[in-house]
């Protein structure tokens, strides 16, 4: 029982306190005796009063039992699953000596517990726990309150079967009924599921809406390990880090065969040259795992087949069979590169790969293009002769069919100096019958960086050299390229501070 204090006038010297008898915070669906007390206090003094009459009562969220009609001092009721109980009733006092006259409506506002359509809010926690992972998991929600602004101080909590909590296996349905808003479980090593919590009345029988949090269970990313190159003499791979398993099924792509297997290790052997997939599947209790891809390479590289970006005719008067002719002015830019780069990708780009320029005496420069390419800068007229091998650790291809250029001599050549350059640099048009001709139409100059970036243009220059400023400049090894009418020539420049 508690004391409710719902009225307190004043009359002259004193007080009137109206006051209801009763409990302040019932359960829904309880039977409540309330009964009302009238005091009078004056200079700290409480005196008990007699009530002559208590009329008019009447209530809200809940229902009369007995009582609470003309006349009587007090009410039972049935408290309803509601929010908020109202009492209102008037009370009447004769006076009496010193005691003034009292008859006033008063009214009482009770709040019952109650989760009446309450809901909890969302559960926070992992939504994916990896199979074999049997760390502890947490999942929580706000504190729950009833709707008279008390915390909720017990929750059912449901977890996946199989799953524990406090020792105790769950079956998947049989409820966890805690003091907290949250839970610290141990998955098992296969299942997920729903977490799902709803609070509980302190008055019992009465729970909230529940609200749940489904977890999935997934492998852990594993991949397969090793060298992406597989030679006759066997290259192992390996699934590192992998959960308790049955057996794992590896397959070899084309060009290889199954050496050896021991666990999560397996032995590749090269029975062909070319590009291959190592696969492989693991078979455990949570299921089957699938494996990424591995692509790799088997054997010997490809024999490179030489191109250009530069035209070419297909000839038969320069090898046994027709081979690709490239023409080119003294001093003019040729690239080559090896088709299988396109073909086959980042594959063969680690092998190591041998040119051969056979240039009968011509005096040439070349530097490294590309992944694996060639840049060439031919200075005087004649034929070239190029071919290229690779090889990796297995072996090494034969030569590859040749190429050739034809090297035709050039009006125009470009000279650059210093090179390699610091600071200034000049580019000056070389070997030219017709320098008034240059004077008269004037020539264009492009400069372009490693990554074939245009750094510096300049257009209509009118004398046959200028100076290029490149003390700024990064490192590295840049493209001069001059437009002279139809011709284009150009040079290397190196930057070197």
């Amino acid at each position: 029982m508690s004391l409710i204090i719902f009225s307190l006038i004043s009359y002259g010297s004193g007080f009137y306190q109206v006051a209801l008898i009763g409990q302040e915070k019932p359960c829904s669906g309880d039977i409540e005796h309330y009964y009302v007390e009238l005091s009078w206090i004056e200079s700290g003094f409480v005196s008990q009063m007699g009530i002559n009459d208590v009329t008019d009562w009447s209530f809200s969220g809940a229902q009369r039992i007995s009582g609470g009609t003309n006349g009587f001092a007090y009410v039972n009721l049935k408290i309803n699953n509601d929010t908020l109980v109202t009492i209102s009733c008037k009370v009447k006092k004769n006076s009496a000596g010193n005691y003034p006259y009292f008859n006033e409506t008063v009214t009482l506002r009770i709040h019952p517990y109650c989760l009446r359509g309450l809901s909890p809010e969302t559960i926070s926690g992992n939504t994916y726990v990896n199979k074999y992972d049997i760390s502890q998991q947490t999942y929580s929600i706000n504190t729950l309150k009833y709707l008279n602004g008390d915390n909720v101080d017990s929750y059912g909590w449901v977890i996946p079967s199989g799953w524990s909590y406090s020792g105790i296996i769950s079956n998947g349905s049989t409820p966890f009924i805690i003091n907290s808003s949250s839970i610290t479980v141990i998955p098992n090593n296969c299942t997920g599921g729903n977490v799902t919590v709803y609070g509980i009345s302190k008055c019992g029988g009465s729970t909230s809406n529940t609200v749940s949090r489904f977890v999935s269970r997934t492998f852990n990313n594993y991949s397969i390990t090793g060298s992406p190159l597989v030679c006759s003499f066997g290259s192992t791979f390996t699934i590192n880090n992998l959960p308790p398993f049955n057996s794992i099924v590896w397959t070899p792509g084309q060009n290889l065969s199954i050496s050896s297997q021991n666990g999560s290790n397996c032995t590749f052997i090269a029975t062909g040259n070319g590009t291959s997939t190592i696969n492989a599947k693991v078979y455990t209790d949570c299921g089957e795992i699938s494996i990424p891809t591995l692509n790799v390479w088997v054997g010997l590289p490809p024999t490179p087949e030489i191109s250009s970006y530069t035209p070419f005719v297909w000839a038969t008067n320069y090898w046994p069979t027709p081979v690709k002719v490239f023409t080119v002015y003294t001093g003019e830019e040729i690239d080559f590169y090896d088709e299988n780069d396109n073909t086959y990708g980042g594959l063969i780009q680690g092998f190591n790969r041998e040119w051969s320029i056979e240039a009968g005496g011509i005096s040439y420069d070349a530097y490294d293009y590309g992944p694996g390419g060639r840049m060439c800068f031919f200075h005087q007229p004649g034929s070239v002769r190029i071919r290229a091998k690779l090889s990796n650790f297995c072996d090494e291809t034969d030569w590859s069919e040749p190429v050739f250029v034809e090297v035709v001599e050039q009006e125009y050549l470009l000279s650059l100096s210093p090179n390699p350059v610091s600071g200034e640099a000049t580019v000056e048009i070389k070997g030219s019958t017709q320098t008034q001709s240059i004077n008269k139409n004037g020539w264009n100059l492009e400069i372009y960086d490693q990554g074939q970036a245009l750094k510096t243009k300049i257009g209509n220059i009118k004398s046959k050299s200028i100076k290029i400023e490149t003390s700024g400049w990064k490192d590295g090894v840049y493209v001069v390229r001059a437009n002279i009418g139809k011709e284009i020539i150009s040079q290397k420049l190196v930057i070197k501070h």
